[in-house]
């Protein structure tokens, strides 16, 4: 019993490992079924940074909130980002009042850097928050901690590999580039950031407000716990639990 035991566990952990492929301890819980009861989630919960994402990365293709200015595409300058945002908020969208952009600090936790980088050493450039690099695991870039963290995406100049969960995530799919949320002031100059999830070098990247960009909503911690099974993008503890289970002893 044992051994079957034990082959069940290390069978179910090899699938999730493969099929996730998602670090240890990160985990995407899924929040606010279309269908009552059901696993069709308009949102996840990121344990991690503690945010929710919405399930759909360029939602105001689909809901504008009566916001002008938005492409059909869900495009939009920063400021009418901001504008969509609050109308989402004022209809209290999926029960949250606080949707927000991605939020985006100083990778080295002291000051902004705004120089080009493929190291992932400032906050303009590839591999931000990468493994392997000098800022590996860094959470103050909240869409490049999803990627190549939570997501598992490898470091340039490897091949995009995974959207997980999201719609309209990646190259191919919906606006390649969204909006983070920090600005900075530098006269002359763009003064903005934005994340593009490319095929090969997805990076953070200056840009200007009137550019039109995606606007993934985001909103601080977690707007709804849902009964399980509610957790479909979990690793870590769960696989470590039943292993953990699967050696404790039979009692006599």
């Amino acid at each position: 019993m044992m051994l079957t035991v034990k082959i069940f566990t290390l069978h179910l952990t090899c699938l999730l490992l493969g099929t996730l492929a998602i670090p240890a301890n990160a985990a995407l819980l899924g929040r606010a079924p279309a269908t009552p009861g059901g696993t069709d989630y308009r949102a996840y919960y990121d344990t991690v940074l503690d945010i929710t994402w919405m399930a759909d990365a360029d939602l105001a293709a689909t809901e504008t909130f009566g916001v002008p200015g938005i492409s059909p595409a869900g495009a939009m300058s920063w400021d009418t980002a901001h504008q969509w945002l609050g109308a989402m908020n004022a209809n209290h969208y999926l029960g949250g009042n606080q949707w927000r952009l991605p939020k985006l600090s100083p990778v080295n936790q002291t000051a902004l850097n705004t120089n080009y980088s493929d190291q992932g050493d400032t906050d303009v450039g590839l591999n931000i928050s990468a493994p392997g690099t000098l800022y590996a695991g860094s959470t103050a870039h909240e869409m490049a901690h999803l990627y190549f963290n939570t997501l598992g995406n490898p470091k340039y100049p490897a091949i995009f590999q995974n959207s997980g969960p999201f719609q309209h995530v990646g190259p191919g799919q919906g606006n390649l580039f969204k909006w983070y949320r920090t600005e900075y002031p530098i006269p002359g100059a763009p003064n903005l950031f934005a994340f593009a999830m490319e095929w090969a070098d997805s990076h953070t990247m200056n840009r200007n407000k009137t550019d039109t960009l995606g606007a993934w909503a985001v909103h601080p911690g977690d707007i709804a716990a849902v009964p399980l099974p509610a957790t479909v993008w979990l690793m870590g503890s769960a696989i470590t639990g039943m292993m953990a289970g699967a050696r404790k002893p039979k009692a006599d």
